[in-house]
């Protein structure tokens, strides 16, 4: 008899601003709120994260800072520290893979877990692992997560958000169709705010309406994820948890609390570029590619990428490239923002880029051979 498929989604619970409490006890029960300097309320940027005291205020992440000091005046602003972030994410990630059967990091804060051989297709029996998995994860980190155990990713991501912070939700097979029923249609991924107002122009507006559309009436009307969306409404994702989940680049920008002449921007690069090296994870990765971006007080944007001929995580080598990126673009007004992303990464070990090595190549004076060294990333 094949065993039933059991899959975990652990999300940790407000991560960034957890780690701030809990490194802080003095902030715990305030309203948290990570990312740029509000300035008062005038500055820019946008917000990280937001503790739950926070987001009662109507914060949320990627909300513009000056919209969250307006709403939130009272609330605590830090700056982010993302090798501290970074470093816990390691160690609960760590924890997790020694007790699961595969791990698959789907972001610095949460994770999928096959956990089918270990619990023998128990749902209980994965239940009391969710649990003796909260409570390691909060003597050990004092921490708190949510954790959704389900028959497959898709249905145990959307409940391990059904109970947060600090939740367990459990959905067996026969009652996928029972919890997801009721809910919005919006959970499921995919449908953003645009395809929920064309679903509701056809009256879907929970995942049980959805779930008895026609797919191929659904195609007619969404193209090739018409039917996708009505097959996740029933539950059905068959995609396994992948431990070779890698993470394809890393990146970072600063958007400044007045638009600065070019020569004061290009003075900001290398402390983008260091933080964008803090989010590759460490571990040995580098990356061949970096691209710079940037923004003109008119919103004009562009990109610029340079391709090396070996991975590095040397800041001055980043730094040395980023910059070079800047004096060949056409800067010709005041900068808004700065950004740096590392991509092409390599997990093999030191093949260090050098300048002193490879000067052309890094300036740019040297035509690559093959073109598809030169991946593309899209800011």
């Amino acid at each position: 008899m094949t065993q039933r498929r059991v899959v975990l989604h652990l999300d940790m619970d407000a991560f960034y601003a957890s780690i701030e409490q809990r490194d802080d006890p003095s902030l715990r029960g305030k309203p948290v709120i990570i990312g740029a300097d509000p300035q008062g309320g005038t500055g820019r940027g946008v917000v990280a994260a937001a503790s739950y005291e926070a987001r009662a205020y109507g914060v949320h992440s990627a909300m513009p800072i000056s919209r969250a000091w307006r709403a939130c005046p009272t609330g605590v602003y830090l700056r982010p520290r993302f090798r501290v972030y970074r470093r816990v994410s390691d160690e609960v990630f760590e924890l997790l893979e020694a007790s699961v059967d595969v791990l698959e990091p789907a972001s610095i804060d949460e994770a999928y877990a096959e956990v089918t051989q270990r619990c023998r297709g128990s749902f209980a029996r994965a239940q009391r692992l969710a649990e003796a998995l909260k409570k390691r994860i909060q003597a050990e980190q004092d921490l708190t997560c949510s954790i959704g155990v389900a028959p497959n990713k898709l249905v145990a991501k959307i409940a391990s958000d059904l109970d947060k912070p600090d939740g367990l939700t459990v959905v067996q097979p026969d009652r996928v169709a029972s919890v997801l029923g009721p809910l919005s249609a919006k959970v499921i991924p995919g449908v953003g705010p645009k395809t929920y107002e064309a679903l509701r122009e056809i009256g879907v507006e929970t995942v049980a309406q959805l779930a008895e559309q026609d797919p191929d009436a659904m195609a007619e009307r969404f193209g090739t994820w018409g039917p996708g969306m009505v097959a996740s409404a029933r539950g059905q994702d068959e995609r396994p948890v992948d431990p070779h989940w890698e993470r394809k680049s890393a990146g970072a920008e600063t958007t400044f609390h007045q638009d600065l002449p070019p020569e004061q921007a290009r003075g900001h690069i290398p402390e983008v570029a260091e933080e964008a090296l803090s989010r590759l994870g460490g571990d040995g990765i580098q990356g061949r590619t970096i691209t710079l971006k940037v923004r003109l007080t008119g919103f004009e944007t562009f990109t610029r990428s340079r391709t090396l001929p070996a991975p590095t995580d040397d800041p001055a080598i980043v730094t040395e490239v980023a910059c070079a990126l800047f004096d060949e673009a056409p800067v010709d007004g005041h900068v808004r923002l700065l950004g740096v992303r590392i991509s092409g990464l390599d997990r093999s070990g030191p093949r260090q880029a050098t300048l002193q090595a490879w000067p052309a190549d890094v300036l740019g004076e040297a035509e690559l051979k093959d073109p598809r060294d030169r991946p593309v990333w899209r800011f």
